[in-house]
């Protein structure tokens, strides 16, 4: 038998969308680990409001706290194509072991139709 990974030795990856800011065809991202190990290599995905996926870009890591206040990586993501609306997905292929994965994904609507 083996033991299971406690949450205070997992990261957790997190974003939402106060944190999502778009300037044109760039979307800007704060992602935070709020947990206490480093995240690893991760994913993040930008997906328009059919599913389709309009850009990934890769993350290294973002460093667990140990002090209790996340820590975070922004991430940029330039030369969208215009959508009414993108979802940022992280760690979309379930690469991190994570506390929670219900906080990994955020959407910014843009106001194009």
């Amino acid at each position: 038998i083996k033991a299971a990974k406690v949450p205070a030795s997992m990261p957790d990856l997190a974003v939402c969308g106060r944190y999502l800011a778009l300037n044109r065809d760039t979307l800007t991202a704060e992602i935070y680990n709020i947990g206490c190990a480093p995240s690893g290599k991760f994913t993040v995905t930008v997906v328009c409001p059919q599913g389709a996926v309009l850009k990934t870009v890769t993350v290294n890591s973002i460093p667990g706290s140990e002090d209790f206040v996340p820590k975070k990586a922004t991430v940029t993501i330039p030369g969208l194509p215009p959508r009414s609306a993108y979802t940022l997905k992280i760690d979309s292929n379930d690469k991190v072991r994570e506390i929670f994965e219900g906080n990994n994904a955020a959407t910014i609507m843009t106001g194009t139709f």
